[in-house]
């Protein structure tokens, strides 16, 4: 077993006297890697997009899975589209873009699928997910 630590602060101030500030703190409990880590060639644009190579894990998995992903297209240009698509779903939709250098890390229910798809030029995107218990 495993543990992501998370946390996000929030503070500065605002358009008044008011201080804004948030503090919070999540701790995760994960399985064992459901794939540790990974790279892919993410197509360009005119290409079909990918689904990352046993995404959300085993056929009967339900958990949420804890999903990582950067694009590796260092020092180059390109970015790439992470498309989800949920299972009750007809289409893909574009959740967000990652720029060279970019990444993230975000739970993803069992029930969803993604892809990635090119900006403008292939590319290479690293990844690994982890089942939450």
């Amino acid at each position: 077993m495993a543990t992501i630590n998370t946390r996000v602060i929030l503070s500065g101030q605002g358009v008044t006297t008011d201080t804004l500030s948030v503090d919070l703190t999540t701790i995760m409990t994960v399985e064992s890697p459901t794939v540790q880590s990974g790279a892919i060639a993410v197509p360009a644009v005119a290409g079909p997009a990918i689904v990352i190579p046993g995404f959300p894990g085993t056929a009967d998995q339900d958990k949420t899975q804890v999903l990582y992903l950067k694009n590796t297209d260092v020092p180059a240009t390109e970015s790439f589209n992470v498309l989800a698509e949920h299972a009750t779903a007809a289409t893909q939709s574009i959740f967000c873009t990652l720029g060279p250098g970019e990444w993230m890390c975000l739970p993803v229910s069992s029930l969803t699928e993604i892809a990635l798809l090119g900006t403008a030029n292939a590319t290479t995107c690293e990844y690994g997910f982890w089942a939450l218990t």
